[in-house]
């Protein structure tokens, strides 16, 4: 395995439900932060991209498996306001 593809990102699975709305990707080697459905409940989440040209899948990673770090409530709104991080992807 080795980069994914940030939209892809559904793990665990039984946390994530509806579309993953990725609002800032910056490819391979960067990171991804994204807003989803977590636990029924809008929350944004970041990683950090993996690689196309190494066994690499990103970080964090859950058994083998690419996951999210979800962000805390206190810095959503930080995070939001700054709309140089929120491109059209």
């Amino acid at each position: 395995m080795n980069y994914i593809d940030p939209r892809s990102i559904r793990t665990p699975k039984n946390r994530i439900t509806g579309n993953i709305d990725v609002l800032h990707d910056t490819g391979e080697w960067g990171w991804s932060l994204s807003r989803m459905i977590w636990d029924g409940k809008q929350v944004l989440g970041i990683r950090w991209n993996g690689s196309f040209s190494e066994n690499n899948i990103g970080n964090p990673q859950s058994r083998g498996n690419a996951t999210w770090f979800i962000l805390p409530d206190e810095i959503v709104d930080i995070i939001l306001k700054d709309a140089s991080l929120i491109d059209s992807n």
